[in-house]
C-alpha cells in the first residue's frame, strides 16, 4: 500500500533525518526541532516539498519552528486601465515582456493595412501606467502577424516577428527610450499558412526560437553579439502541421537549462510535448510524448513551468477553462487527469488565456468569457483568478473577479506580467467591431505569507530563518510541508 503522507508521517521524517545526521538514536521531541536543524550545518533531507513564503509583517521565525500560511484565498484588487493605442487595428497581437520591477516592454503589430511591428516601452507605478516612449521598429512591407518577445537583460530584448517568413530584431532601451536594432529574415522559405514563434532566452546572447510552417515544426539557435543577429540552422523538430491559427505552440525554460516545448494539433485533439536539450549552437529533442484531450478543435493552448519543473497546461473550449499537470520524468513528460478549471464560457472566436506565476508560486489566470459579470452576454470581458498547485490537483483559491468592464472589449490576446510583489500589468488586445485595440491594465494580488504557530496542526516547518519588516513582501524564508 501506498504511503500516505499526514502530518504525524512529516514530523517523524523530519526526526528521522535528524538522527541520521547527528548519528544517534535518541528521541527528539518535536520543540526542539529548531534547534536541532540550526546545529546541523550540513542540513537535513525530509520526505517533504520546499515551499518559499514572505514572512509576515514583524514576524520573526528560526528553523525548526512550526509555522502557518496565513492569506490562503487571496483577492484581486482592479488598477488603472489605460489606452496603450487607441486607434484602428493598432496594438494588435500583443508580446510583453518584463524587463524591471516597474517597466514593462511591448512588441505590437501597429496597423491594419502595413502591418509592421511597433514597440512600447510602460512603467508602472502605484498601479498607474505611463507610456515612456512608442516607436516603428520594422520596414511596413514586414508583416507581423505572430510575435514573440523574451527580455535578454533589463535593458534588450529579442523579438521573432513574421507571417509567411520569420524575422528577429534586437531591441535595446537607452534610460526610457527604444532602440531598434537590424531586422534579419531568419527563414528563406514561405510557408503556406501563418509561421507561430515561440522564443526562449538561454543567455543574455543566445536565444532559441521556434516556429511553425505548413511543412512542421522548426527550431534555431540565435546568437547575439550587441544588437546584431547570427541565425543558426533552421532545424526539423517534427512533421505534424500547425496550419490553423486554432493550433498552438509554446515553448519554456526549465531549472536545468533545458528547454520543454508543447504543441496542440486541436484538428485531431491532440497535444504533443518535448524535451530540449541544447549543447552549443545545436539542440536536440526527448522522447514525443501525446495525449488526446476531450475536446476536438479546443481554442488557445497555453503552458506555465512551475518551481519543481511541473507543468500547468491550460485550453479554453467554449464550455469553460481546462487544465492538466505535466509531470518531467527525465527527457519527457507524463500528463495527469483534465480538470475544469473554469466554467466561464464563452460563445466567441478564440478567447485567450493568460498565465503567470505568482512570487508565493500559484498561478494567475487571466481568460475572456462571452459573461460578464452580472450573468449576461458581454461582449468577451476578461476575468482573472488565483490557483494553486498540489500534486497533479488544481485548485482555485480566489474568487473569479472580472478585471475589464468594458463590454466592447475582446479578450484575443491577453499577457499578463508580474511586476513588483503582488503587481500584475497586463496587455490586452481588444478587438470591436472598428478594429483592434491595445489596453493595459493592472491587479493588486494579496500573496500568501507564513507566522509562527503554537497550533497542534501546522501547515508546516521553517527550514531557514529569517524576519519580517514593517513593510510587506520583504523577507522569505523556505518552509517544509508535507507532499501531497
Amino acid at each position: 500500500m501506498a504511503r500516505i503522507d499526514t502530518l504525524n508521517n512529516f514530523l517523524s521524517d523530519v526526526a528521522n533525518s535528524i538522527r541520521a545526521k547527528r548519528g544517534t538514536s535518541e528521541s527528539i521531541p518535536a520543540k526542539n526541532f529548531d534547534t536541532e536543524i540550526e546545529n546541523i550545518t550540513t542540513g537535513i533531507d525530509i520526505i517533504g516539498d520546499i515551499v518559499t513564503r514572505y514572512i509576515a509583517t514583524n514576524e520573526t521565525i528560526s528553523a525548526g519552528s512550526f509555522v502557518e500560511f496565513i492569506n490562503k484565498t487571496p483577492t484581486i484588487t482592479l488598477g488603472t486601465e489605460k489606452a496603450i493605442f487607441n486607434s484602428y487595428y493598432a496594438g494588435a497581437n500583443p508580446s510583453a515582456v518584463r524587463l524591471t520591477d516597474n517597466k514593462v516592454f511591448i512588441a505590437c503589430r501597429a496597423s491594419k493595412s502595413l502591418q509592421y511591428l511597433y514597440g512600447v516601452l510602460v512603467s508602472v507605478v502605484d498601479g498607474a501606467i505611463t507610456i515612456n516612449h512608442s516607436l516603428q521598429l520594422s520596414e511596413t512591407t514586414k508583416e507581423s502577424t505572430y510575435i514573440s518577445a523574451t527580455a535578454l537583460s533589463a535593458d534588450k530584448i529579442y523579438i521573432s516577428y513574421g507571417q509567411y517568413y520569420t524575422y528577429g530584431m534586437v531591441v535595446t532601451i537607452n534610460d526610457s527610450t527604444i532602440v531598434a536594432g537590424t531586422e534579419v529574415q531568419l527563414t528563406t522559405t514561405s510557408g503556406t499558412f501563418p509561421y507561430k514563434q515561440g522564443t526562449v532566452a538561454l543567455s543574455e546572447n543566445k536565444v532559441f526560437v521556434s516556429h511553425t510552417s505548413s511543412a512542421g515544426i522548426y527550431g534555431m539557435i540565435i546568437t547575439i553579439n550587441g544588437t546584431s543577429i547570427i541565425a543558426g540552422a533552421d532545424t526539423f523538430i517534427s512533421s505534424d502541421t500547425i496550419d490553423s491559427p486554432s493550433h498552438q505552440l509554446s515553448v519554456a525554460k526549465l531549472s536545468d537549462g533545458k528547454l520543454v516545448l508543447v504543441y496542440g494539433i486541436a484538428s485531431s485533439s491532440k497535444i504533443y510535448s518535448t524535451i530540449i536539450t541544447i549543447k552549443d549552437s545545436t539542440f536536440s529533442c526527448g522522447t514525443f510524448s501525446a495525449k488526446t484531450l476531450t475536446f476536438a478543435q479546443y481554442w488557445t493552448l497555453r503552458i506555465i513551468v512551475l518551481p519543481d519543473d511541473k507543468i500547468l497546461l491550460a485550453y479554453r473550449y467554449q464550455s469553460g477553462l481546462y487544465g492538466i499537470i505535466l509531470t518531467r520524468e527525465v527527457n519527457s513528460y507524463s500528463y495527469g487527469t483534465e480538470t475544469v478549471i473554469s466554467s466561464l464560457t464563452s460563445t466567441g472566436t478564440n478567447p485567450e488565456i493568460g498565465l503567470q506565476l505568482t512570487p508565493d508560486n500559484k498561478i494567475f489566470i487571466a481568460i475572456g468569457s462571452s459573461v460578464d459579470n452580472s450573468g449576461n452576454d458581454a461582449y468577451y470581458p476578461i476575468w482573472a483568478f488565483i490557483v494553486k498547485i498540489e500534486g497533479s490537483t488544481i485548485t482555485p483559491v480566489s474568487e473569479e473577479t472580472q478585471i475589464i468592464f468594458n463590454t466592447e472589449y475582446s479578450s484575443d490576446t491577453i499577457e499578463p506580467i508580474a511586476l513588483s510583489e503582488g503587481v500584475i500589468f497586463i496587455a490586452c488586445q481588444s478587438g470591436r467591431s472598428d478594429g483592434y485595440y491595445l489596453y493595459g491594465t493592472t491587479i493588486a494580488m494579496d500573496l500568501e505569507q507564513v507566522k509562527n504557530t503554537t497550533t497542534s496542526t501546522p501547515d508546516g516547518i521553517a527550514k531557514t530563518s529569517g524576519e519580517g519588516t514593517s513593510t510587506i513582501y520583504t523577507n522569505q524564508i523556505e518552509v517544509y510541508i508535507p507532499r501531497v
